[in-house]
């Protein structure tokens, strides 16, 4: 398509759609919802100080994009920190886990959020690839991203115990049930899980409860289902805990979030 930039949002027919915009403390979202199965969202966000993230996908695909300024981003991967700048457009895999150094400074994104075709999309690894200009979702964009030969982002998915826990935390993470009483007897989750922690920088705990945030985030935008029922069926029991790590993470309480989401989707 020629040289890339942040315009690329032009390619959206965006008229018409439910919009709504989401302001939290370090970040703020103009939402398109495009179908029950996928969104266009644009965001600036303000990164005040340099820090280090893991980035937990959770049963969603997306492709990103951005205009980044030098020695602002950085990933990890093969025991070192790899700097991402210019124009760059990543696709993140459902489940990937991608290690992420920020310094201080406002940036801005693009992003297509997708629940179609999560079968397929879930063996594409997540990476780096180059400008693209399909942006409908489904199998004719996901065989256009898996020819690209970028640079992959996920973290070594070899075969090991590690990838057997990430795997059965990953299709059972809606499950309230402990993660140890999930496993057979015959595992030892106490290496399991140092192994774990080793790899990706969370406990298996974290990492679960992670992933259970972030898709109760996704269903709130998507569904018209009442808070509790959500964080419920993404197997959250506790209340208080979850409403406190929801205000933590999002900036705003869920019953804000849904009402910001109403408020501007009625317009």
């Amino acid at each position: 398509m020629g040289k890339f930039d942040f315009s690329m949002a032009v390619y959206f027919n965006l008229w018409g759609m439910e919009k709504f915009k989401i302001q939290t403390k370090n970040f703020s979202n103009e939402v398109f919802v495009r179908s029950p199965h996928d969104a266009v969202i644009f965001r600036e966000h303000s990164i005040p100080d340099e820090r280090v993230m893991v980035d937990v996908q959770p049963k969603f695909w997306t492709l990103a994009w951005a205009q980044i300024p030098k020695d602002q981003v950085y990933f990890y991967s093969e025991k070192k920190w790899h700097e991402v700048s210019g124009s760059v457009v990543i696709y993140k895999s459902p489940f990937s886990v991608v290690r992420w150094r920020l310094k201080p400074g406002k940036l801005q994104w693009g992003y297509l959020v997708s629940k179609r075709n999560i079968d397929e999309a879930i063996h594409i690894p997540s990476k780096i690839i180059s400008p693209i200009v399909m942006i409908e979702s489904g199998p004719m964009m996901l065989n256009s991203i898996r020819s690209e030969n970028g640079i992959i982002l996920d973290i070594d998915q070899r075969n090991d115990c590690v990838h057997d826990l990430k795997t059965m935390i990953d299709t059972t993470f809606q499950s309230p049930e402990n993660i140890k009483d999930l496993l057979s007897s015959n595992r030892n989750y106490a290496y399991m899980s140092r192994e774990f922690k080793k790899k990706y920088a969370l406990s298996p705990v974290k990492y679960r409860n992670q992933l259970r945030l972030m898709q109760v985030a996704q269903d709130l935008i998507f569904s018209g289902n009442a808070v509790e029922s959500v964080y419920h069926q993404n197997g959250i029991q506790d209340a208080n805990y979850f409403y406190n790590r929801f205000k933590l993470l999002f900036g705003a309480f869920p019953a804000q979030f849904r009402r910001q989401i109403t408020a501007e989707s009625h317009h």
